[in-house]
């Protein structure tokens, strides 16, 4: 029988703060339970909430949101009515309850109590049901605890009007009750596991804004977790037959006649989740917490301080679905579908390729940006380009897919530009329509700024090569001056490739038009699988092809599928500067037909098929080429090539190889020997490619920030630095007080083939390298000799290697020597180039940067070195070994000692697998952590947890070793993944991972994601399970993650031994 409802309005004053204590809450002590919602106490707090009711113990319910769903408050007031009947059940008590208004963080809040045991008091925020994954719904302005908690909404307001916090207000509430309360329990709900893991969105931020609060304002109370939905898929902890089974049941049976979406009896829940939950009750731990399957954030980012810029730019973009703007994209306004999809800007059906560019009447200085993507799970941006004025790029990846904030790493603290261009380069698998809900730009405006051209901040050089891979030997008629053009590789070979569709089966994928060879189905025969051709399309069809960093060119080559019946008559291509370019029809035998046009900088392209002909079946492209020719007309032309094709040709266009600076001109060819390695016997080959390493990413062993003097100086196309009359030191990397033992790596988003290595030493006479190693990733190793001190180019010529990151690590310097470091490194392919490795020096010193008066600044501070390695055999023992690291370095340090110092990307293995280390008294923070990853075995107990347990050991096909003291996936490989969480921020600069130890499963690379928005991309972990140690810029976390993207062929179930995290 339902109790009646009584609602004695005791005091119609509000209570302030000041008189809580005494007027407000009737006890201390005892337990404070914190919900989102009127029946999650009763569904997953039952039967701990149940127990301390019953023992009449000191309980205060405080419940955050109106749970209304959208409906309205007259439902929310209906479950607040059903929650309390619930609780006069537990309390055997009349089901009568008084009531008053009170003051928490200077807003309204309505207390409640229970008449008959006035130690049962309940409070009630009303703020709006923020929907499943946190969208909130229209009625309330899309607003949501979620939403506020990341920051995308200002403040929240209660449905019943009579209160608005921000979120810092909010907080504030809630801890001035835990402070009158003084409890020594406070139960709240999960605050561990992931917002896709299938819980509630409400639920998971109302913990983790309870856990944030109770350490500072109760912090002596006991802090539980309960976990909602995803309890159903563990274990009951009640019989059905039990007593507290039973009661908690009938309390749940009590509230529902109150909330008519709810079950009314066990038999009618027995289809749904209630059923489950009312079996069960679990306390969340790091072993049962769900994990991410879709990028959604764990916990908010830290914004930068300053003015969000983008508010005063014009947005433009590639493309804009029906119902959506393109000025969505810097309103200020965040969120999207499935909620406010005003609130986004959406491509219209684009993916890798799409574009949106922000441009400002007047100059910027903008120094950090922040992106949101669309908040659905399924169109995600992974990974792209910041473009700026002065031609400077940033790659960027995301993790994040839930529309909530993510920050790009910037390599230099300021840009200053009048646009930004953002170049989508990858997407998830499931995308569909390509966009973003807001893209923030913080900086200052500055008039008076001028902004530097491309050609004053990167090479400018121009340069003949022939690619690796087979290209087409075309013929063109447009006009051409009588000396011979000179014309790039192919650059289309270094882009990525997607497509309107393509046949899987037959492979015929967008890949294979820009694979450097010609071919296809043709009617006497051909190779079928060295074209890309379209699932049944014709008009409509396209091809995008997308770069990591902008290229230039004006001339594109295109060779239709060789066959008779498809055939291109007419398309449209589209530049990411903007522009586009009209083609007409393609020769139909497969020939290459030439279009040039006035040179473009651009970073992606989109080709779409506007006329075919009436025999086309499946549209597509033999090849698609992209080519930089020096002598090129500016009108566009088309011409047919020679009908002969093969599937091998090869461009044998002979062109001179240079490569201009704007503060040095660069020879490849010379004729002094460097010491200790052969003397080159050849000049300069007839094509070299442009220099790779523009594209990479540059880190180091350290670095000196104060002077700019980073690792990205490196690989800017510029050769200067401090020299003994002057020059310019910010033209340059220097080390902060490193010798023998430095290191410098480069890395690529995808594979490079090269043949030959250029590198500039500092140019002052102090600071010079006499001998050095570079480890590839390919698992090969060149010696590098003496440097010219006088910072002019040292070339290095090798056979051909493919590899997407090298290590230079630096063995030998003079004993003047106090930062080591480098003016310049350059990687080319070289088409004629000698298998056999040889030195030159350049015959051309190169010219300094623009003068300077002021000399890179001596510094004193080493970087950490290594002991010589132990050579301890594996053990399955947890017995410790430490090894402690160095704090300083000297210059004379012996190859041996040095080259362990802190491994790079490509590093060889530390000790053997026998302990957890601990490096210059510094702990391994991941023992403070919380481990999750995609899969594991537990059957085997080889948990996410054992990687961090503070033994190295694993399974060995020898039996020494210990498999459970070890984490290994379930079946996985490449895409595995595994994290790392700290309940507060940790600062770190080294990384040491161990793979598991037998020999069959082998990560070979991978990409660590931190939750600053940085990442880093580690390279292949030593097979025997010992150390790989990789020292990175000093950064403050609160978690990462590990994703493989790279494993040996022989691997059935990634994982590892432990992962160790280090400030040294």
């Amino acid at each position: 029988m339902l109790r009646s409802f009584l609602l004695p309005l005791l005091c119609a004053c509000l209570l302030a703060v000041s008189t809580a204590n005494a007027a407000i809450f009737n006890c201390v002590g005892g337990s404070v339970y914190i919900t989102a919602h009127a029946d999650d106490d009763l569904l997953f707090q039952s039967p701990t909430v149940l127990q301390d009711v019953q023992a009449k113990n000191c309980v205060t319910n405080i419940i955050l949101t109106a749970g209304d769903n959208g409906g309205g408050l007259a439902y929310a007031q209906s479950r607040e009515q059903g929650n309390q009947a619930a609780y006069a059940y537990m309390a055997s008590a009349n089901n009568t309850y008084t009531e008053f208004k009170a003051v928490f963080g200077g807003q309204s809040v309505l207390v409640r109590t229970l008449k008959a045991k006035p130690n049962v008091q309940k409070v009630f925020f009303r703020l709006p049901d923020g929907n499943l994954a946190g969208q909130g719904y229209s009625v309330t302005g899309y607003q949501s605890l979620r939403s506020l908690y990341f920051g995308t909404i200002p403040t929240i307001s209660s449905i019943s009007g009579d209160a608005t916090y921000t979120l810092a207000t909010l907080k504030q509430a809630i801890g001035q009750i835990l402070t009158a309360r003084k409890p020594a329990y406070i139960r709240t709900q999960d605050y561990l596991s992931a917002y896709d893991g299938g819980d509630h969105a409400d639920h998971l931020t109302t913990a983790r804004l309870v856990k944030e609060i109770a350490a500072t304002y109760a912090s002596s109370a006991s802090l539980s977790g309960f976990m909602g939905y995803p309890i159903q898929n563990l274990a009951p902890t009640l019989s059905m037959n039990s007593t507290l089974f039973n009661q908690k049941s009938t309390a749940f049976f009590t509230y529902t006649p109150y909330d008519p979406e709810e079950c009314q009896s066990l038999s009618a829940c027995s289809n749904r989740g209630e059923y489950s939950w009312l079996q069960r009750s679990y306390v969340v731990t790091s072993a049962l917490a769900t994990t991410s399957s879709d990028g959604a954030a764990l916990a908010p980012a830290t914004l930068p301080n300053g003015t969000d810029i983008a508010l005063q730019a014009v947005a433009t973009a590639s493309s804009v679905a029906p119902g959506s703007s393109v000025g969505a994209v810097n309103d200020g306004v965040f969120g999207g579908y499935p909620g406010n999809e005003t609130a986004e800007w959406s491509s219209n059906g684009e993916k890798a390729g799409a574009w949106v560019r922000l441009t400002w009447k007047t100059p910027v200085v903008v120094n950090a940006v922040v992106l949101y993507d669309r908040p659905n799970t399924d169109d995600w941006l992974t990974a792209g380009t910041l473009t700026f004025d002065d031609g400077s790029v940033v790659s960027f990846s995301n993790p994040i897919n839930d529309g909530t904030a993510s920050k790009i790493a910037l390599p230099k603290t300021n840009y200053t530009t009048s646009s930004l261009l953002l170049t989508v380069t990858a997407t998830s698998a499931s995308t569909v329509n390509i966009g973003l809900s807001e893209l923030q730009v913080f900086g200052t405006a500055c008039p008076t700024c001028v902004v530097a051209s491309p050609s004053s901040t990167g090479s400018s050089a121009s340069s003949t090569a022939s690619s690796p891979s087979a290209t087409v030997s075309t013929s063109s008629a447009a006009p051409t001056s009588s000396a011979a053009p000179v014309i790039s590789a192919d650059l289309a070979l270094n882009a990525t490739a997607s497509a309107s569709s393509w046949n899987d089966q037959t492979t015929q994928t967008p890949d294979k038009a820009i694979d450097g060879v010609v071919g296809g189905y043709t009617d006497t025969g051909g190779d079928y699988t060295k074209e890309w051709a379209t699932l049944g399309e014709g008009v409509g069809a396209y091809l995008a092809l997308t770069w990591n960093a902008p290229i230039v060119a004006n001339r594109i080559v295109l060779n239709d599928r060789p066959n008779l019946n498809d055939q291109i008559l007419g398309a449209k291509l589209n530049f990411s500067d903007g522009s586009t370019l009209v083609t007409g029809a393609l020769n139909n035998d497969g020939s290459g037909t030439t279009f040039d046009f006035p040179t473009k900088t651009f970073n992606s392209l989109w080709f779409t098929v506007t006329s075919v002909s009436n025999t086309t079946l499946n549209v597509g492209l033999s090849e698609f080429q992209v080519y930089y020719v020096s002598s090129a007309t500016s009108s566009s032309a088309s011409a047919s090539s020679t009908p002969a094709l093969t599937s091998s040709a090869v461009v044998t266009t002979s062109a001179s190889s240079s490569a201009s600076s704007p503060t040095s001109t660069i020879a490849s060819s010379a004729t002094t020997p460097a010491s200790s390695t052969p003397a080159a016997t050849s000049s300069t080959p007839a094509a070299t490619s442009l220099d790779l390493a523009l594209n990479a990413t540059a880190g180091a062993s350290s670095w000196n920030d104060a002077t700019t003097q980073t690792p990205a100086k490196a690989i800017d196309g510029v050769i200067g630095g401090y020299t003994a009359a002057g020059g310019d030191y910010t033209k340059e990397w220097a080390t902060n007080g490193q010798g023998a033992g430095a290191y410098f790596t480069l890395s690529w988003p995808t594979t490079i083939t090269a043949n030959r290595i250029v590198l500039y030493d500092r140019p002052n006479p102090d600071d010079q390298i006499l001998a050095g190693s570079i480890a590839f990733s390919d698992g090969s190793t060149l010696a590098i000799g003496t440097l010219n001190n006088d910072g002019s180019a040292t070339t290095f010529d090798f056979g051909d290697k493919s590899f997407n990151s090298l290590n230079f690590s630096i063995t030998s310097v003079v004993s003047t020597t106090v930062n080591i470091g480098l003016s310049e490194f350059q990687v080319y392919y070289v088409s004629g180039s000698s298998a056999a490795s040889t030195t030159v020096a350049s015959t051309l010193p190169a010219t300094t940067a623009a003068p300077s008066t002021t000399s890179a600044p001596a510094t004193t501070s080493a970087s950490p070195t290594s002991s010589p390695a132990t050579s301890a055999a594996a053990s399955s023992t947890s017995t410790r070994t430490t090894i402690v690291f160095s704090s300083t370095l000297s210059a004379s340090s012996s190859a041996a000692s040095s080259t362990s110092a802190s491994a790079s990307p490509t590093s060889s293995s530390a000790p053997a697998p026998s302990s957890t280390l601990s490096i210059s008294g510094s702990p391994d923070l991941a023992l403070n952590a919380i481990a999750n990853a995609s899969s594991w075995s537990a059957a085997n107990s080889q948990t996410p947890d054992k990687a961090i347990d503070g033994v190295i050991s694993g399974y060995k096909e020898d039996g020494t070793g210990d498999y459970r003291k070890e984490w290994a996936t379930n079946g996985e490989a490449v895409g595995a993944w595994w994290s790392l969480t700290w309940s507060s921020p940790v600062t770190i600069n080294r990384l040491v991972l161990n793979d598991r130890p037998n020999l069959n499963d082998q990560i070979l690379g991978g990409v660590v994601s931190f939750s600053d928005g940085s990442n880093v991309t580690v390279s292949a972990l030593n097979n025997d399970g010992s150390d790989t140690t990789f020292s990175i810029a000093q950064r403050t976390i609160s978690s990462l993650k590990l994703t493989v993207t790279n494993a040996s062929s022989t691997t059935l179930n990634i994982g590892l031994s432990e992962f160790r995290a280090y400030l040294i």
